[in-house]
């Protein structure tokens, strides 16, 4: 659970957005995920989370809260054009799949096996360039 505060919110008129700076107070917990974020602020704002973008999440040194600076448009395509799509399809996937578990993190690490392979594999690329510099000699 997060604690908002507003600090500042401006009309973009040029824009077709209203670009507003927040002060989320997070309890001394790691700083919330955007997906998690994005949910808070689209319910104490009463906007669509589709519609908003956070450009930006700044953690202020010592406090457990952080400074969020977010950007609502009016619609889906405005959004689309002037946002980083990489970034806005980034944060709309966290949202549809759950955190990692450590299991699912331990499935996608490597196995010793692996990493003793690579190991071989590179200690004989080594031994053929020494076979191959004696060669030339």
């Amino acid at each position: 659970m997060v604690k908002l505060k507003m600090l500042s919110q401006e009309e973009n008129k040029l824009l077709e957005r209203k670009e507003i700076v927040l002060e989320v107070m997070h309890d001394d917990n790691a700083t919330p995920p955007r997906a998690e974020l994005v949910k808070e602020i689209a319910q104490n704002l009463k906007v669509d989370p589709n519609l908003m973008f956070i450009t930006k999440i700044k953690p202020i040194y010592g406090k457990s809260c952080s400074q969020v600076v977010v950007r609502v448009y009016k619609n889906r395509a405005d959004l689309e054009r002037f946002e980083n799509l990489k970034r806005l399809k980034a944060t709309q996937e966290e949202k549809a799949e759950p955190t990692q578990t450590k299991e699912s993190v331990q499935e996608t690490q490597p196995k010793e096996e692996t990493k003793q392979e690579a190991k071989e594999a590179k200690q004989e690329t080594k031994e053929e360039t020494k076979e191959e510099d004696k060669q030339e000699n």
